[in-house]
């Protein structure tokens, strides 16, 4: 079950970077807009960093020693 949405949600994911690839841009207001799959690459780059930072803020305060309930 848990397969085939996760199926489905990558073939929706791979189908709006094509869309983006060629759907002509109109109203461009800033460089970046005419990099093609910007918002979404940036989108996974943030949360990789969110992920990552999290992280080591997660083991600088809640990580202990291994003796530290004996």
């Amino acid at each position: 079950m848990f397969t085939k949405i996760k199926y489905v949600l990558y073939v929706l994911m791979v189908l709006s970077l094509v869309i983006d690839v060629f759907m002509p841009r109109a109203h461009v207001y800033y460089w970046w807009d005419n990099i093609p799959a910007f918002y979404a690459l940036f989108a996974f780059a943030s949360t990789i960093f969110l992920l990552v930072v999290s992280n080591k803020i997660a083991d600088l305060f809640l990580r202990r020693k291994e003796d530290y309930y004996d």
